[in-house]
């Protein structure tokens, strides 16, 4: 999924030249998954939450698509004017009803993960 059609299709090319066929390129904005409740085991954001327009609406839409269960992974990188906080990335999350999961710290990057509960929604 991305917002901008010229980057679908230069990473439809990259996969096709890898000859790689299992991907569907989607139009669209993070703040309205075009995507039914409930569809993906991962939802993965890399240097993507700080560019949207509305932050908590892309979390909570990152929630509503996940399977009970899922993981919503947020990548943010160092030096990146636009990245967003933990301490924010955690306040989003649990507002949208996930738990925080497994981090993890590179030297360029830093990765957290987050887990909508494997039961009903509350």
């Amino acid at each position: 999924l991305d917002a901008q059609p010229g980057m679908l299709a230069l990473a439809t090319k990259r996969l096709q030249r890898r000859s790689l066929r299992n991907f569907t390129p989607v139009s669209g904005l993070a703040e309205k998954l075009p995507f039914e409740a409930g569809q993906f085991d991962t939802v993965l954001m890399v240097t993507v939450l700080g560019e949207t327009t509305d932050r908590r609406q892309s979390v909570l839409e990152a929630a509503r698509v996940l399977k009970p269960g899922g993981v919503f992974s947020v990548t943010e990188a160092a030096g990146d004017p636009d990245h967003v906080r933990r301490a924010d990335l955690d306040r989003l999350a649990l507002a949208a009803g996930m738990d925080r999961a497994a981090a993890w710290n590179g030297l360029l990057v830093k990765t957290f993960n987050y887990r909508r509960p494997a039961g009903p929604p509350a």
